[in-house]
């Protein structure tokens, strides 16, 4: 079972995917505008899959689309743009951002459960991990260890989403912040997570630079990395 997001203000539409979503016995959710499906994304890791309507609410779609590719931890969700839209610039950035597939409306049940069944074959949360087997044949560990390490790791980012953010207001050491990060970034390498490195850099670089206010908002993506590392571990909780 898959977890599928579309995003449509077509309330016809809506009912339409959840209808042929539920015979494939995949569950699947509907926002009518942006804000409501970043917000829905943003509660889990749970979806495996968006359909976009790149209509809604006039230049929304596309947008949306840009943000989810702009996102550290988003940017590789399959997105299926199933539209109305059959302008050629339309389909070019489309395209330059990477669908999965560009479908013309109206939905045909076959590709629906086509392109979900090609998101599943290999799920866009298990690219953010080296694969378990061949990592722990190069590194030379057991599996029970490997677990051991992504566990630990998954706690060092739960324990950062709860420190960094006072740093905006209390000015960390910079050398312990730099080192403080750096060892998190040294222990998910050394594991195979690369679940949150991007945004780790990107904050030791804010870190060196003076910019504590970027830390402010930094326990939403940490937690979320966390998340991440949950469900590799835990296949059945997503």
């Amino acid at each position: 079972m898959a977890n599928i997001l579309l995003l449509d203000d077509n309330d016809v539409a809506g009912c339409a995917m959840q209808e042929i979503l539920t015979r494939g016995q995949h569950a699947a959710f509907v926002a009518t505008n942006a804000d409501d499906a970043w917000r829905i994304l943003r509660e889990g890791v749970l979806f495996d899959l968006v359909f976009l309507e790149l209509n809604v609410s006039g230049s929304g779609g596309i947008n949306f689309l840009r943000k989810l590719r702009d996102d550290w931890f988003w940017k590789i969700l399959p997105v299926v743009a199933y539209t109305t839209e059959r302008d050629s610039r339309m389909v070019r950035k489309a395209l330059a951002l990477k669908v999965q597939n560009y479908l013309i409306k109206p939905y045909q049940e076959e590709s629906i459960i086509s392109e979900v069944s090609k998101a599943m074959q290999k799920p866009w949360r298990d690219l953010h991990f080296d694969e378990p087997a061949s990592f722990c044949t190069l590194m030379e560990l057991s599996p029970e260890a490997l677990v051991t390490r992504r566990e630990e790791v998954q706690s060092g980012f739960e324990a950062a989403a709860k420190e960094f953010p006072a740093w905006a207001e209390a000015r960390e050491n910079e050398e312990n912040a730099i080192l403080r990060i750096r060892d998190l970034v040294s222990s998910a390498e050394g594991a195979g997570v690369w679940a949150g490195l991007d945004y780790l850099r990107d904050l030791q670089i804010q870190a060196i630079q003076g910019n504590w206010a970027a830390f402010a908002g930094s326990a939403e993506p940490l937690n979320f990395a966390s998340e991440l590392i949950r469900c590799q571990l835990n296949p059945r909780y997503a």
